[in-house]
């Protein structure tokens, strides 16, 4: 049943983006609040349903949160390739192979702890 919300929320997150560019909601704080709120607490939701299934411990969960953290600042953002897109100067290093690895570090693991545990 879980599963199933995770679906319903992360579909919905897709129609969200297409319709908050109307009048629907004014108030971009709350337009924010929202939009951060089914991107993160689908991929909370979906680490929860498969530490539940597979019975993982906090360190299948913290493993699982670095797979989210590479899943949505390598893959949705892309701020692990592209490192002018990083929204912090203090991460201004030399890349290797295109990838900032400080960043890269620094930002999964804050997905594995503070997004996800």
């Amino acid at each position: 049943m879980n599963l199933g919300l995770f679906f319903i929320l992360y579909s919905w997150r897709d129609c969200y983006k297409n319709l908050s560019n109307r009048i629907i909601i004014k108030n971009k704080f709350f337009s924010a609040l929202l939009i951060l709120l089914i991107i993160y607490g689908c991929a909370v939701l979906l680490i929860r349903e498969l530490s539940v299934r597979w019975r993982l411990g906090l360190i299948g969960i913290f493993i699982l949160g670095l797979a989210y953290g590479f899943y949505n600042e390598g893959i949705v953002t892309k701020t692990l390739l592209l490192s002018k897109t990083i929204p912090m100067n203090n991460f201004i290093y030399p890349t290797k192979f295109g990838i900032n690895w400080a960043w890269a570090l620094f930002i999964n693991v804050w997905h594995a702890l503070h997004a996800v545990l």
